[in-house]
């Protein structure tokens, strides 16, 4: 059976009672699931090993660029940064983005003539804000113009965690309430996915313990659905010498 390191990867880019299902939550709301992450990390004494921790931010970034005399420009000379620019490649007729890469934040940026960034990599925000700007710089300095940074949107927040215990993926499958979210073909892939609607997001669960979030858009999400995902897969514990 396929192993759960070799095919979460491949798995993820597939993806895509009571809680809010929009991006941003209110200061109240994030109160509460904080108030709930802290009670479920002291009455498990749960290790930092346990909780979620960000494994990759893809984040996208509109370019707003300018001339040095101040005129707009609305295409990018990707060739000639290219050509002017280290560890970078770009090959227009296989793919139409210029790919580069730096090492601290260690991440990789598509870059597009027409003014469009997604950066991969980073492991926050605040790495993906960092990540932008040094694109950013390169960019001016290669191509002697001014650009001016949009506002970073996230498009997917990929993290892992993992239970204090092991999970009865068969059960959970049974699991009524949970009809219509879940989807297990352990001939096919190790793991159970849940595809969650509030937070909107997609939890890939290992009989290990393992999980993996995927399609999360903030860092609240994520431990929105680590609360909700503790006390529902609590109750379907793997017993000992009962795999």
């Amino acid at each position: 059976m396929p192993s759960e390191n070799t095919q979460i990867s491949k798995k993820s880019k597939h993806i895509k009672k009571n809680r809010t299902d929009v991006h941003e939550y209110t200061e109240e709301k994030k109160k509460e699931i904080e108030k709930e992450y802290s009670q479920i990390k002291k009455s498990h004494q749960l290790q930092e090993s346990y909780e979620p921790k960000i494994q990759n931010v893809v984040s996208t970034v509109i370019l707003k660029m300018k001339t040095k005399t101040g005129e707009d420009i609305d295409k990018l000379d990707l060739d000639n940064l290219a050509h002017t620019s280290q560890n970078c490649e770009y090959k227009k007729s296989r793919f139409p983005a210029l790919i580069q890469r730096i090492k601290e934040p260690k991440s990789t940026a598509l870059i597009f003539e027409a003014g469009k960034m997604v950066i991969t990599g980073t492991k926050g925000q605040s790495e993906a804000e960092e990540a932008a700007n040094k694109f950013k710089k390169q960019i001016e300095k290669n191509n002697r113009i001014s650009i001016q940074i949009g506002d970073i949107q996230t498009s997917n927040i990929v993290a892992n965690s993992q239970l204090p215990y092991e999970v009865n993926l068969m059960k959970i499958n049974d699991d009524r309430s949970l009809q219509g979210s879940i989807s297990y073909d352990r001939s096919a892939f190790p793991g159970l996915i849940y595809k969650m609607q509030n937070p909107k997001l997609a939890a890939l669960i290992f009989y290990s313990g393992k999980i993996v979030f995927t399609g999360a858009k903030n860092e609240t999400q994520i431990k929105d659905a680590y609360c909700q995902l503790f006390n529902i897969l609590k109750k379907h514990q793997q017993e000992k010498n009962n795999k």
